[in-house]
């Protein structure tokens, strides 16, 4: 803690976060992209996996092995259509001729795992989100059909740093998996 520190963090979509870094409104922004390299810089913080969550009576739950065609009829809970996570997603199942099916939009994955739990049908979420050990839920590795994110933190490379600056960063790059 220290009292010459003003530290707000937000939640924003991709673009915002770059438009709030490019307009001088924020320092620094986190975000499952590499922007353009002439104006940013990145350092990379970790890797996420997808997660298919679903509840055990579903008929997929007792399958060993998932494959997107699999997914293609279900009709997921899932994030918001302005989420780089859902673009990646529906863009998979475009490429394979399918469309991805939210009968659901939940703001988080916390959220989408609720929704499961609910009844409301499977979900994907984060890795680093998802539950560990949920009793009525079975948690899939589909990074095989989806692939992985990178999460960076980014800044302006114009911006001066100031010592403040530099120990956030570091501080930050010391707890990336």
């Amino acid at each position: 803690t220290n009292k010459d520190v003003n530290l707000t963090i937000l939640t924003r979509d991709n673009a915002e976060i770059l438009s709030l870094l490019s307009s001088g409104q924020a320092d620094f922004g986190m975000a499952r992209m590499k922007p353009p390299s002439s104006q940013f810089f990145t350092h990379p913080l970790l890797t996420t996996h997808p997660r298919l969550i679903l509840p055990r009576d579903h008929f997929l739950s007792a399958k060993k092995k998932i494959s997107l065609a699999d997914l293609r009829d279900c009709r997921f809970v899932f994030l918001p259509k302005n989420t780089m996570s859902r673009r990646l997603i529906e863009d998979r199942f475009y490429r394979s001729g399918y469309t991805l099916n939210v009968s659901f939009e939940a703001w988080s994955c916390a959220d989408i795992i609720e929704c499961v739990l609910l009844g409301l049908g499977p979900g994907i979420v984060h890795d680093i989100c998802g539950p560990r050990k949920e009793q009525g839920l079975r948690v899939v590795d589909i990074t095989t059909i989806f692939g992985t994110t990178g999460v960076n933190l980014i800044g302006r490379k114009n911006k001066f740093l100031s010592r403040a600056d530099q120990v956030f960063i570091q501080s930050v790059l010391q707890y990336r998996k």
